[in-house]
């Protein structure tokens, strides 16, 4: 079983150890947060100790907050996340029952998987990889595996995948991940989301009519198109066209949805 072996925690360890609990805890699946249990139980000892009356008060005053809203993790089987985890270190292949979302059978399916990486993408753990004989990197949703085995088959991984690219461009599905110049008009109620927290390092910004335009440099992603949802009549996109075209097609059917609903209710 692996620990983490601290011979003397003094408190501003603990407090760390404690404000990692509070954020990482929504985020981890629970096997792997259950190999930091016993440093966030030692440090929680360490700021309750006798004497350390400020160390407790100083836990009162901190919170890690998410500003999206949380949903529960999907449950991951122990021995699946402690079997990936071994592959992945150990650069091996895994044999893994996948329930895909899209099953019309209810049956798993087998994969023989070369195992490139995974990802913690809020609640969700996926691993990334390909199928032998198939150089297409795939995606599978950890929690759907029913079951995974190490094999003794080496994981060849290509040199020129890199992790970072592929999260930048393949994870921006249905978009495509290219680099964008953004051009926004915002409201002036929603001025602060851009200019307290810029969009990139070289956004600009001018004064317009009841509010600014403000221009970017930034991956063409779904969180992009959230984040301008999620803005909403505070926002309006100027360019590039075809994410302006996208944009008044999504909220053209949500407003369908609204009307159609409301005439049935």
């Amino acid at each position: 079983t692996e620990t983490m072996s601290i011979p003397t925690m003094g408190r501003h360890t603990a407090l760390t150890f404690r404000l990692a609990d509070q954020l990482m805890t929504p985020l981890l699946p629970a096997a792997s947060l259950k190999y930091l249990k016993p440093s966030f139980q030692e440090a929680e000892k360490v700021l309750n100790r006798k004497g350390e009356r400020k160390n407790r008060q100083w836990t009162k005053k901190i919170r890690v907050v998410p500003r999206d809203m949380q949903l529960f993790k999907a449950p991951i089987r122990d021995k699946v996340m402690e079997t990936l985890s071994e592959a992945l270190y150990d650069e091996k292949q895994v044999q893994i029952e996948y329930m895909a979302a899209s099953s019309k059978s209810g049956k798993s399916k087998t994969y023989t998987v070369i195992p490139y990486a995974m990802l913690h993408r809020g609640t969700v753990t996926e691993l990334i990889g390909r199928i032998e004989a198939d150089e297409k990197i795939r995606r599978w949703m950890m929690h759907r595996i029913t079951k995974a085995s190490l094999t003794d088959t080496a994981a060849i991984i290509p040199r020129n995948f890199n992790l970072d690219d592929y999260v930048k461009t393949e994870l921006a599905y249905p978009y495509s991940g290219n680099e964008i110049l953004l051009e926004i008009w915002v409201r002036d109620d929603g001025i602060n989301h851009v200019t307290e927290t810029a969009l990139s390092q070289d956004q600009m910004i001018r004064k317009a009519k009841d509010g600014i335009i403000v221009t970017a440099t930034v991956q063409e992603t779904v969180e992009l198109k959230w984040w301008l949802l999620g803005l909403g009549e505070r926002v309006r996109v100027i360019k590039p066209e075809g994410l302006r075209s996208d944009m008044k097609r999504t909220i053209i059917e949500m407003a369908k949805n609204y009307k159609l609903h409301t005439k049935s209710e």
